[in-house]
């Protein structure tokens, strides 16, 4: 797990990136935003819900249990 503090822009993306770019054999699923194709290497980046509705309900889990 890695994490970086910023803006959500591509420049913050970029350092978060530098943190896991090691890992050579993950893919990234994403949504569309734009700074994510700029940085993540195309043949390892889906664009989609398809592979990123698990994570954002995992997250939103995770959002009520810290609240409850």
């Amino acid at each position: 797990m890695a994490w970086v503090t910023g803006s959500r822009d591509t420049a913050t993306f970029q350092r978060l990136y530098d943190k896991v770019s090691h890992l050579k054999t993950c893919h990234f699923y994403t949504d569309n935003w734009d700074a994510f194709s700029k940085v993540l290497p195309q043949e390892r980046h889906t664009i989609g819900k398809s592979g990123t509705v698990c994570i954002e309900r995992d997250n939103s889990n995770t959002a009520i249990t810290l609240v409850a």
